[in-house]
This record gives C-alpha cells, structure tokens and sequence, in this order.
C-alpha cells in the first residue's frame, strides 16, 4: 500500500488495528517501520484511510 510521506510499506503494522472495507479500501491506525531512503528503518506513524494497490 501506500503509506504516509509516500512510503511504500510492505511491512504490517506494529502494534496497530486494521479494518478492511470492499476490497481495496483499508482504514489502519498505528506504526509501522518502514525501510528509509537512506537505508536505515524509521517508525512512521499513520492514522486514516489508505488506498492499498495490493
């Protein structure tokens, strides 16, 4: 999907809650670690709906 900050997260969510509604409309609220641009892993924090292109 893609994440906050145009991150794109293949990574679940740590700690968070997911609520999936159709098929590509997911509602998520928590943190993830998502590998940086400069390699190293960062927390993103993320609240709201996110279009996932999975």
């Amino acid at each position: 999907g893609l994440g906050t900050g145009g991150y794109m997260s293949q990574v679940s969510l740590a700690g968070g809650v997911s609520a999936r509604i159709r098929d590509n409309i997911v509602i998520k609220a928590g943190g993830a670690f998502v590998p940086g641009y400069s390699g190293s892993t960062q927390p993103v924090w993320h609240a709201g709906v996110q279009y996932s292109f999975f």
